[in-house]
């Protein structure tokens, strides 16, 4: 037994282990039989691979009697480690910041945190989460901002599994935490194939070519004024948002690209609707997608949700000009039979390019 210099501290650790090197720190206690039986709990730390609370004992984040407190009450998970005494602010954005997900996307997630930070102290731990998110909650449930909250704790439980794992008490603690309750909302307005055709007829033509080019290809407000071209009979779209934004969907009649911008676009939407905004042609080409039976696994990727970065990942070449070819005559039929024309034969959808429908 070895005390430390003065003869009158704590008994000091003197230990090595391979792999993690010697544990020379004072133990905490000046009790014999207390120290013994914090060497003999180490030991089985060891041979039980729980090796990152030696580690953190040899750094001295936590001392010996610390540990051994929580290892006698069974409750390791709760001491506290070197990686949860750190600030969440920058260690969480630090985090979001490795993971493939859209700029915008990111940028979303480290506002949540700093909203968080902000109004619970930016001096916050990771430790400390489980409290403070309790307050955030009240805070937020007052205001009647859920969805701020909610992504907010969705954020903070990824960050939490990532590097603590779901058996962590930081993680169970957090869970506890219940969501808040979110208003549904307003449901977004999609167009009938007759509504669309009188947008279109209202509006001024540059800009009616915008609405075609987007309900026809489901593109999104950045991606159709951004790049894309047509190819035979498909659309080529190198959407930016995900990694299975860039893909490929049908052409259901000629589309041009944009010559107005997207602003003056959204005022001339305006001035037909105020509930109009360029989401909707998306919201549209979805809808009428289900509407036409287009199956759901090419729904989705022709909406840039799902799938492979490379559709031909997944397909050969000859299916990729089946099912687009298949798709086609499924949208374009079902777009004019909501008409009052419904005895067009085959051969009016053939090719494609060569006939307007709206």
């Amino acid at each position: 037994m070895v005390y430390t210099s003065n003869k009158r501290g704590s008994y000091v650790i003197k230990k090595s282990f391979k792999g993690i090197g010697e544990i020379r720190r004072a133990s905490g206690t000046k009790d014999e039989k207390t120290f013994i039986e914090i060497q003999r709990m180490m030991e089985k730390l060891y041979d039980t691979g729980k090796h990152t609370i030696l580690e953190e004992m040899r750094d001295g984040v936590v001392s010996g009697i610390e540990v051994y407190r929580y290892f006698i009450e069974g409750r390791l998970n709760h001491l506290p480690s070197a990686a949860s005494l750190r600030l969440v602010t920058p260690t969480v954005p630090d985090w979001i910041d490795t993971h493939s997900v859209a700029p915008k996307t990111k940028e979303n997630y480290k506002n949540q945190i700093k909203r968080f930070c902000d109004m619970v102290g930016t001096d916050l731990t990771i430790q400390d989460i489980p409290k403070a998110l309790k307050n955030y909650r009240r805070y937020c449930n007052e205001r009647d901002i859920a969805r701020m909250f909610n992504l907010c704790r969705a954020t903070i439980l990824a960050y939490l599994n990532n590097n603590f794992g779901k058996t962590h008490t930081l993680y169970s603690q957090v869970v506890e935490v219940k969501t808040l309750k979110v208003k549904p909302k307003r449901q977004k307005p999609k167009l009938s194939v007759v509504e669309f055709n009188a947008l279109v007829t209202a509006l001024p033509e540059e800009y009616a070519n915008i609405a075609r080019a987007m309900v026809f290809t489901g593109m999104r407000t950045n991606e159709v004024f951004g790049e894309w071209w047509v190819e035979k009979d498909k659309v080529v779209i190198k959407g930016t948002k995900t990694d299975r934004s860039e893909r490929i969907v049908p052409l259901i009649q000629p589309i041009f690209q944009p010559t107005r911008g997207h602003l003056a676009f959204r005022r001339q939407l305006k001035k037909f609707r105020d509930d109009l905004s360029p989401y909707v042609f998306r919201h549209t080409y979805i809808h009428w997608m289900e509407m036409a039976q287009v199956p759901r696994s090419r729904r989705m990727m022709y909406m840039g949700h799902s799938g492979p970065k490379d559709t031909t990942d997944i397909y050969e070449a000859h299916e990729v000009e089946t099912f687009l070819r298949e798709d086609t005559e499924r949208l374009r039929k079902w777009i004019f039979s909501q008409f009052e024309n419904k005895d067009a034969s085959d051969d009016d959808w053939k090719p494609p390019r060569k006939i307007n429908l709206l």
